[in-house]
């Protein structure tokens, strides 16, 4: 217990919280390193242990059931993998062949772009189209959030996300326009 009452004192210095699907969770991941086992003994957040539930989130990656993976993530509804994608520029159809190899195929795969939101490319959104799998862009903690509340209900989600640290470019690539309110 005194182990928590730190990490929750460690976290409260930093003063940058965010809720996730009403659950309020520190930017500050650097002390679940330090008291990770602590966590592993309390899942109060999952109730099936099989299913993959995003606890947080920093600039540099992510925390997902209580686990910290650097960089872009992946996200079955019972698995968690690395992406080599690490700009918006590197979303494109090969990035995301494996969405066509996985059984059951998504419906829905929510694309995290980081901080903020582009439009892909028609290109992308067509060919995926194509196949019955929806694209939906939004920031990275949207997704998670989105991901965590689909993947409750057993939906056929996945989620491909850019850490909330990276940057929309100030000018359309070739992966996308940024999105404009």
């Amino acid at each position: 217990m005194q182990s928590l009452l730190r990490i929750a004192a460690t976290c409260a210095q930093s003063r940058r919280v965010t809720t996730i699907n009403n659950i309020r969770i520190s930017h500050c991941l650097r002390p679940f390193r330090r008291w990770n086992s602590t966590l592993d003994d309390l899942n109060l957040l999952v109730a099936d242990e099989k299913k993959v539930f995003v606890n947080g989130y920093d600039g540099e990656g992510f925390c997902v059931n209580n686990t910290l993976y650097p960089g872009s993530l992946i996200l079955l509804p019972s698995a968690v993998m690395l992406w080599d994608a690490k700009t918006v520029s590197d979303i494109n159809i090969d990035s995301l062949a494996l969405l066509e190899v996985i059984h059951p195929t998504p419906s829905i795969v929510l694309v995290g772009c980081g901080d903020g939101m582009v439009w892909l490319p028609p290109t992308i959104v067509n060919h995926f189209r194509q196949r019955g799998i929806v694209l939906e862009t939004m920031n990275s903690r949207n997704a998670a959030s989105t991901f965590n509340f689909l993947n409750q209900e057993d939906r056929a989600v996945v989620a491909v996300m850019l850490p909330p640290g990276v940057r929309l470019p100030k000018t359309p690539t070739s992966a996308g326009v940024p999105a404009t309110r």
